[in-house]
């Protein structure tokens, strides 16, 4: 459902409309689509300047982008967030090998964003 510029899925409040967000690293990066299912929220991100980036470039933003967009957008009953990073649109679920991607979980504990590895 969308309420004015949100998209509401349960209680998930996003942003309905393309939003850019300025990163630690000086990237811009746009919201493409949240995925929530039951106690794991995924945020799909697209950054096409990553392609010429490794994971050390980004992490921060990252973590940034947990703690901004996906902790203050979330359900009381979501555990667990998975933040990716595109070059490009990739359909949820396919592999694409050419295109860079990053992809980082979280616990989230106490209202904040806890890294947790795969």
């Amino acid at each position: 459902m969308i309420i004015g510029a949100l998209i509401l899925a349960g209680n998930l409040a996003v942003p309905a409309v393309a939003e850019d967000f300025a990163m630690p690293s000086g990237l811009s990066v746009t919201l493409h689509e949240v995925i929530a299912e039951e106690g794991l929220t995924r945020f799909r991100f697209i950054a096409p300047a990553i392609a010429d980036l490794d994971y050390a470039d980004v992490s921060a933003d990252i973590a940034t982008l947990c703690e901004t967009v996906a902790i203050p957008s979330l359900d009381e009953g979501v555990e667990q967030v998975v933040i990716s990073l595109s070059a490009e649109i990739v359909p949820f679920g396919e592999t694409a090998p050419e295109i860079t991607q990053f992809f980082d979980p979280f616990v989230i504990e106490d209202g904040r964003c806890m890294w947790e590895p795969f």
